[in-house]
C-alpha cells in the first residue's frame, strides 16, 4: 500500500509540472494568434483548436488536483455547528459521492474515448480520442484520491513539500490547527483565508 500511495503522490507531483506547462502553452498559442489575426492579418489555423484540447486536459488535471488539495468550492446547506459524529458522517459521504462521480468519469471516459478514436480533429488531423483521454485518467485520480480521504490513509507527503515551491503542507496543518483551535477557545468558524491573513500580520 505504501508504494501505492507513493506513486499517487509521484503522479500529483506530475500533474503540477503538466498542468503548468499546459497553462503556458494555452497562453503562447492565444497570444501568438491574436497577434498574428490582429497585427499581421492572417492566424493559425490550428491554434484554435490546440487551444481548446489544451484547456480540457488542464480543467480536468485541475479537478484531481483540487479533490485532493479540497480546494473545489462547496456550499454549506447545514447548521455549521453540527455535532463532530455528524461532520464525520458527511465528510465520509462526501468522499463517497466524489468517489462515485470518478468511476462514471472512468466508465463513461473510457467509451467516449473508444468510440471517437476512429474520428479526427479538423484542424490539427489528431484523433478526436485524445481530446477526451484525459477523463478516465481524471476518474482514476478522483476515486483513488476519494477512497485515500475516506479509509484516512496516510499519505505519506511530507517529502513534497520543496519541490511544491514552498513549505506548502506544513502551512495547511498550521492553518487547520488555527481553525480547530479558534473554534475550541471561542466556538467560531475560521475561514483558512482569516488564519493565514492573521498569521501573516
Amino acid at each position: 500500500m505504501a508504494k501505492v500511495i507513493q506513486a499517487f503522490n509521484i503522479v500529483f507531483l506530475a500533474l503540477i509540472s503538466i498542468a503548468k506547462l499546459l497553462i503556458v502553452a494555452m497562453t503562447v498559442i492565444v497570444g501568438v494568434t491574436v497577434y498574428l489575426r490582429y497585427v499581421v492579418g492572417h492566424g493559425v489555423r490550428w491554434s484554435a483548436e490546440m487551444a481548446q484540447v489544451l484547456q480540457v486536459w488542464f480543467t480536468f488535471i485541475a479537478m484531481a488536483l483540487g479533490v485532493r488539495k479540497g480546494m473545489h468550492i462547496s456550499i454549506n446547506i447545514m447548521p455549521e455547528n453540527l455535532s463532530p459524529k455528524i461532520s464525520f458522517v458527511l465528510a465520509k459521504l462526501q468522499n463517497v459521492l466524489v468517489a462515485g462521480v470518478g468511476v462514471v468519469l472512468f466508465m463513461y471516459g473510457r467509451q467516449l474515448v473508444q468510440s471517437t478514436m476512429r474520428s479526427v480533429l479538423p484542424a490539427t488531423g489528431m484523433p478526436s480520442g485524445y481530446l477526451y483521454l484525459i477523463m478516465p485518467i481524471c476518474g482514476v485520480l478522483l476515486t483513488a484520491e476519494s477512497l485515500i480521504d475516506l479509509f484516512g490513509i496516510d499519505r505519506r507527503d511530507a517529502w513534497m513539500a520543496p519541490y511544491l515551491g514552498e513549505d506548502e503542507i506544513e502551512l495547511e496543518k498550521t492553518v487547520e490547527h488555527g481553525r480547530e483551535e479558534a473554534k475550541r477557545l471561542f466556538g467560531v468558524e475560521v475561514s483558512e483565508t482569516e488564519v493565514k491573513e492573521n498569521g501573516d500580520g
